[in-house]
């Protein structure tokens, strides 16, 4: 397996008190991801549509992911683009892993909170709102 390519998507907002607060996934409407701060009470919904799988783990968990990522680039965002060593990538060394063979390939995204994360294969990027 390749190593793990993360590019930082910009977000509105970021501390180092960042949570994965709520996941909700729907068939018939777009996946919501609700990440706020705990410091400061701020918290941001992540939209996707069209998505064709989700993963939550533990930070621990996804310790390869962070290893050759700088700390400025950890610091900036919670929202990342995954190119390469990713959760999809693992997936399509199966055979039977269906989606490797569509035509339209999703995109990976990695929501990186300081407990969990959220990865996210969907074919079109998320759309960030705040939470009034």
């Amino acid at each position: 397996m390749n190593p793990v390519h993360l590019t930082p998507i910009a977000v509105p907002f970021t501390d180092e008190t960042m949570k994965v607060t709520s996941l909700c996934w729907s068939d018939t409407e777009a996946t919501q991801i609700v990440v706020a701060s705990k410091r400061s009470g701020r918290s941001f919904v992540v939209e996707f549509e069209s998505v064709a799988g989700l993963r939550m783990l533990d930070e621990l968990d996804l310790a390869s992911v962070w290893i050759n990522s700088t700390g400025q680039t950890l610091a900036s965002t919670w929202l990342f683009k995954v190119h390469t060593g990713g959760w999809l990538e693992l997936e399509s060394t199966r055979d039977d892993f269906y989606t490797q063979h569509q035509e339209n390939q999703p995109y990976e995204f990695l929501i990186g909170g300081y407990l969990e994360c959220v990865s996210v294969l969907s074919l079109l990027p998320p759309v960030i709102q705040e939470r009034a």
